[in-house]
């Protein structure tokens, strides 16, 4: 009851404008994590994030038979191997990787190919910084169905300040895909000097 009115709460303060994802963090069985979704769909959730285990069991797919709010996971798989079953199974309904943690472009785009085939859309998780948000965006922009894109910055700290930019580079909640050769990026290079682990040298 607390986590329904928890949630019924928000979404109350902050409309149907925005979307609320729910996030679970892999902590709850099968019978808790049904229980949980079934709290939340009054608020219509964008999705309803790890509620379990990280590696596929039968116990994805019977959550996904059992709920009506979007299943999401994925940022702790790797490669094709980590996400196969989730895909084949039916153990989710929106595949959540993680560049650095799934195989880079590549991989990542194989996997997105091997869940378009299943009628999957993919979004991406991302704690990284301005860098690793384009790499992110880019790569979202070459797949057919795309729903988006997790950011941490915006807050001000040095991670938005890695790249030598005209102006906000996230407006109303899109980002511009650079046109430019490779990520389409230019590097602020007294922030990342100031920033280099210990021992590495500035390579510009």
């Amino acid at each position: 009851m607390q986590i329904r009115q928890g949630f019924e709460n928000c979404r109350e303060a902050i409309g149907w404008d925005h979307d609320i994802m729910v996030h679970c963090h892999w902590e709850y069985d099968l019978r808790t994590a049904i229980q949980i979704a079934e709290a939340v769909e009054p608020i219509k959730p964008l999705w309803f994030e790890d509620p379990l285990q990280v590696e596929y069991s039968d116990a994805w797919a019977r959550l996904c038979q059992s709920v009506h709010v979007p299943v999401c996971t994925g940022e702790n798989l790797a490669r094709r191997q980590g996400f196969k079953d989730f895909i084949i199974q039916h153990g989710c309904d929106i595949l959540h990787p993680d560049l650095r943690n799934s195989g880079g472009f590549l991989e990542t785009k194989r996997i997105a190919d091997m869940a378009d085939v299943f009628g999957l859309p993919m979004a991406n998780h991302n704690t990284g910084s301005q860098v690793h948000t384009y790499a992110t965006c880019q790569w979202g922009a070459s797949i057919r169905d795309y729903m988006t894109c997790e950011t941490i910055t915006g807050t001000g700290d040095w991670m938005d300040q890695l790249l030598l930019l005209d102006g906000p580079y996230i407006r109303d909640g899109f980002v511009r895909v650079a046109d430019k050769p490779g990520l389409g990026i230019e590097l602020n290079p007294d922030t990342v000097k100031a920033h280099l682990a210990s021992g590495d040298t500035w390579w510009g």
